[in-house]
């Protein structure tokens, strides 16, 4: 009788003295949100409201939690209901681009400031992320959002042809190409088809791509050389075997190698 009372009394004193944690930790959280961390306020709010068996202060964590969640969740679906109100531009009832670009960009801006709002907060952070993602991948924000770096891109492939640097402007090309949906991205694709049907151009760009692959090695090489000779030198051999003799490449790896052996 004596061991059981003990045993009892002891739960009971474990029990006091968790819930006298939890009810610091709760205290922390609300100190926390009062502050304006969000994040390490509802950490400690999940963290509460994950506690067994449940009490009166993990349901006052889990609500809120929830408080947290509901009005993050509610600035989302705000700013998403202005995103769908943006029309078309007026006067430009053929533009390639269908929705005003100063708008979209201007709305993802928003969304993109309100992740850096939330980033960190338990249960908010990762939704609202995630739904971002989704948005940008639409069709009609895609071509608005990836339109500058495709136009951009573009404007780099024509200099490069200017310049008489085709193998240089195909792979630009390929860049702006792999925009798409951006309009700018349909242009590029038109003309990396016209280039592929040159043979010389195309003998130069497999020439520039290995030129890029043995860059690439020489620089993984020299990262590597003091704590890992022996991939050094086979990224260094690997470029002998790619690289013309009579490059820049070949000669600096074969004297690399040299200094490894």
């Amino acid at each position: 009788m004596a061991a059981a009372a003990q045993a009892a009394a002891n739960r009971e004193a474990a029990l006091r003295r968790r819930a006298e944690a939890d009810q610091k930790q709760f205290e922390a959280a609300q100190q926390a949100e009062t502050e304006g961390d969000l994040a390490a306020a509802s950490m400690l709010y999940q963290r509460l409201s994950l506690r067994r068996p449940a009490s009166s202060t993990t349901t006052a964590a889990r609500k809120k939690l929830k408080a947290i969640q509901t009005v993050a969740l509610g600035k989302l679906k705000a700013l998403e209901g202005d995103l769908t109100q943006i029309k078309r531009p007026e006067g430009t009832p053929f533009a390639p681009v269908q929705l005003d670009s100063e708008q979209v960009t201007a709305s993802f801006g928003k969304l993109d400031a309100l992740l850096l709002e939330y980033a960190g907060v338990a249960t908010v952070e990762s939704r609202i992320q995630d739904r971002i993602r989704q948005l940008r991948g639409y069709g009609k924000y895609a071509a608005v959002l990836q339109e500058p770096p495709a136009a951009e891109l573009w404007k780099l492939g024509q200099s490069y042809e200017q310049q008489q640097q085709t193998c240089c402007a195909v792979l630009v090309y390929e860049q702006a190409a792999s925009l798409s949906p951006a309009p700018t991205a349909n242009l590029a694709r038109a003309r990396l088809k016209e280039l592929e049907r040159d043979a010389a151009v195309m003998a130069s760009v497999k020439q520039c791509r290995t030129l890029q692959l043995c860059h690439e090695k020489f620089r993984k090489a020299e990262r590597l050389r003091k704590l890992h000779p022996d991939e050094a030198r086979e990224h260094l051999a690997g470029i002998l075997e790619l690289a013309s003799p009579d490059t820049s490449i070949h000669q600096a790896a074969r004297e690399q190698l040299a200094m490894l052996q």
